[in-house]
């Protein structure tokens, strides 16, 4: 659990950073906005009103056109959601088959997570009949990082007792 603290810490540091020092630096020095400035600034000067979104995630690279994606940008909820994706992409690809195979009824033979959020997570399946999406909902809501973690070890413990 420490381990993945640490890392989750450290790619939540990583994406504040937004590149490192030297590619805002370069952005900068071509007279350019980083996509983060670029986000917060058109929406200041629209005047547009945001809920607060919580503990919620999209697809990394879909920022920009999320509303509300100032806020997102600022809100560590935003990092951690993309650290659980990333971590769940990297190190549990059998977990979301399986998952998928039992929650959304999807044989796949790959599966990627998507998205996450305090209600459940969508995953991007390759299946023999092409690609395919799916939400799978969480049995109760995840408010924070480490319910997630359980929620998701207890659903790959219940998919893997129905096996």
């Amino acid at each position: 659990m420490r381990g993945l603290v640490s890392d989750i810490q450290e790619l939540e540091e990583k994406l504040k950073a937004g590149g490192g020092a030297k590619k805002i630096e370069k952005q900068h020095s071509e007279g350019k906005l980083t996509a983060r400035e670029r986000v917060a600034h058109d929406d200041r000067s629209s005047g547009a009103f945001h809920e607060d979104v919580g503990f919620e995630a999209v697809e990394a690279g879909d920022l920009a056109q999320v509303e509300g994606a100032a806020e997102l940008a600022d809100d560590q909820s935003f990092f951690l959601a993309l650290a659980i994706i990333e971590h769940m992409n990297k190190d549990h690809s059998d977990s979301l088959l399986l998952l998928a195979k039992f929650f959304a009824g999807v044989e796949a033979e790959q599966a990627t997570m998507t998205s996450v959020d305090r209600l459940g997570f969508h995953v991007r399946l390759k299946t023999q009949d092409g690609m395919k999406g799916a939400r799978i909902a969480f049995p109760r809501e995840a408010k924070t990082p480490a319910d997630t973690r359980k929620v998701l070890v207890e659903m790959v413990q219940q998919a893997r007792q129905r096996a």
